[in-house]
């Protein structure tokens, strides 16, 4: 997992710590329990993941104004099964 500092931080360690109590295996990035190495913060190298989540946002509202709904695009249909 990801963690930025911002707005999502206290839920993003919410749930790392509910998952690590279930003993899942867990990875995280940034934040004071972050398991793997992390560059600094404001690093050019990680700019670009970061500016995804805004640019999904758009994307989102975008389609939503133009009458689509993007959990259901017309034409795809996608069925995940379990065995």
């Amino acid at each position: 997992m990801m963690r930025l500092m911002d707005e999502t931080a206290a839920t993003v360690d919410a749930l790392v710590n509910e998952l690590r109590e279930q003993k899942f295996a867990l990875h995280l990035c940034g934040g004071p329990h972050g398991s793997l190495a992390w560059l600094t913060e404001d690093d050019p190298a990680t700019d670009p993941i970061t500016m995804l989540v805004p640019a999904y946002r758009m994307i989102e509202q975008t389609a939503r104004a133009c009458g689509f709904d993007p959990d259901r695009p017309p034409c795809l249909r996608k069925i995940t099964e379990t065995f």
